[in-house]
């Protein structure tokens, strides 16, 4: 499962560019949830098609603009910390 564009978009840099044959991919990813910075109609060409859609704002956690670091909140990398994520 994807929730951002960078995975499909990395796939189909793939694909195209190590297929010998020509390859044709639909203008669509569908994707169960999508979670951008921010919503967009288009995506560089590609249409987003989701189950749920909604802006998730992302801060590095070196960046002191972040307000949850701000109020001492531990940053979590998602994919490594379920456990604790999780209530």
């Amino acid at each position: 499962m994807s929730t951002t564009l960078d995975t499909p978009r990395e796939v189909r840099r793939a694909v195209y560019k190590d297929n010998p044959n020509r390859v044709w991919c639909l203008p669509e990813i569908a994707m169960v949830i999508h979670r951008p910075d921010k919503v967009k109609a288009d995506y560089d060409g590609l249409r987003v098609i989701s189950l749920v859609e909604k802006e998730i704002q992302a801060w590095d956690p070196e960046n002191k603009d972040c307000p949850y670091c701000k109020v001492g909140s531990i940053a979590y990398e998602p994919k490594t910390n379920w456990g604790k994520l999780i209530v």
